[in-house]
């Protein structure tokens, strides 16, 4: 996985920019908080794991769970997803974790 860290400032608010630009726009064409942070995520850095079967897994995740919108929301959610898998990922390729 790609070390993003260690990107110039320019680079990094460019990733950011482009994941929240998609993630948006996603959430405007179809209207699920989770899987629109996912697909922007996914977008922007590519190598953090994020499949397409994460992305229709979590559809349930939308509206604070079940499209309740109770509860905490999708985008948050995945974010935190996101999270843990970038994290596991990493963990993988530096032999903390098989």
């Amino acid at each position: 996985m790609k070390n993003y860290s260690i990107l110039p400032q320019e680079e990094k608010d460019a990733l950011v920019a482009k994941a929240r630009d998609k993630g948006f726009q996603t959430e405007t064409d179809y209207g699920n908080c989770i899987q629109s942070c996912l697909i922007g995520l996914r977008e922007a850095f590519p190598d953090i794991g994020i499949t397409e079967d994460m992305i229709r897994g979590s559809f349930g995740l939308a509206g604070g769970c079940g499209c309740s919108l109770l509860g905490t929301c999708g985008a948050l959610s995945g974010a935190a997803v996101a999270f843990a898998t970038g994290m596991v990922a990493e963990m993988i390729v530096n032999g903390e974790l098989k």
